[in-house]
């Protein structure tokens, strides 16, 4: 699996409150189009600069949402791991799983916001 796919890979649940993957197809698009894989920090420090900057910028709604689409995979990838990472820690002595704590952190379903 590619070193970018954390852009367009959203960790989601499914129906039994498990972490599952699924590729946000405009997402991946975007990211390859404006960006090359890379291993290194300076790829994802470009990357996620690039991609705040387009939301700061508002220039154009589709990008404005696929970057923003972009950046909730990269996030759900960190709180799968910060989940994985507590349940290694805490959870024998508080008795908990990362399990438990998915439906309260990955409730991202990959669509777009609705404004009010």
């Amino acid at each position: 699996m590619s070193n970018l796919t954390r852009y367009w890979v959203l960790v989601k649940l499914d129906n039994a409150g498990r972490a599952k993957r699924e590729v946000m197809v405009d997402a991946q698009h975007y990211i390859q189009q404006q960006f090359v894989d890379g291993e290194d920090l300076q790829i994802h420090l470009k990357i996620q600069r690039q991609l705040i900057q387009t939301i700061n910028n508002q220039l154009n709604q589709n990008d404005l949402t696929t970057a923003t689409l972009c950046l909730r995979c990269f996030i759900s990838h960190q709180i799968e791991q910060i989940c994985i990472q507590f349940e290694t820690q805490f959870g024998d002595y508080y008795g908990f799983t990362r399990r438990d704590l998915f439906p309260f952190v990955l409730d991202d379903n990959g669509r777009p916001p609705h404004h009010s």
